[in-house]
């Protein structure tokens, strides 16, 4: 029993493990879709932002355009240069939001199996493996009671066949006086009655 007793602390000791690291993992994996959904969002926003400001700095551009041209009419000159420069700067930046957005959600898209796959393995794997051992420990445990209950009787016993055999040592003198008592008194009486 020694060896089913330290496959029960082994046994125990696997379930506690392995329900340590369905935690862990869960958390981990809340984790990495939790950080994943803020960094979408973020870019998300920026890309926005930069949608704004092109739209606002190519209005802009077009208004001081629209002057530039009535101040050539009437012989003066307007610099809308600087209109455009914000304008292409915000374009530039829209362009590399647009291209770190699109290459993040390739890797969502890749992710994603994996992510899906593990955080079933942990909704269903774990738990099927957790209760596979608690059955595994409560037939152990079983066994271990019949064991005990089986030695404990077992132990009580020798006092039972102690009892039997001092029961037949008491009996034993009643069988010899059964068969010496009434033949002897026979014969007792005929010796008496011959002499």
């Amino acid at each position: 029993m020694p060896d089913v007793h330290a496959n029960v602390e082994a046994i125990s000791g696997l379930r506690e493990m392995l329900l340590r690291f369905g935690y862990s993992q869960t958390e981990a994996v809340e984790q990495v879709r939790h950080t994943c959904d803020g960094v979408l969002d973020n870019l998300q926003t920026t890309r926005q932002r930069w949608e704004y400001e092109v739209r606002h700095r190519n209005e802009a551009a077009q208004a001081c355009t629209e002057e530039a041209i009535y101040a050539a009419h009437q012989g003066y000159y307007i610099d809308c240069s600087p209109e455009y420069a914000a304008l292409q700067d915000a374009e530039d930046s829209l362009n590399r939001s647009l291209r770190a957005l699109y290459r993040f959600e390739h890797a969502l898209d890749q992710l994603r199996p994996i992510h899906n796959r593990t955080a079933r393995s942990l909704d269903s794997d774990v738990p099927r493996a957790v209760s596979y051992l608690e059955a595994l420990l409560s037939g152990m445990e079983a066994y271990l009671a019949v064991q005990i209950l089986g030695s404990s009787t077992t132990n009580s016993t020798p006092s039972t066949g102690a009892s039997a055999s001092e029961s037949k040592d008491i009996q034993q003198p009643s069988m010899l006086e059964r068969e010496s008592g009434p033949e002897s008194r026979e014969r007792g009486g005929g010796l008496e009655s011959r002499g």
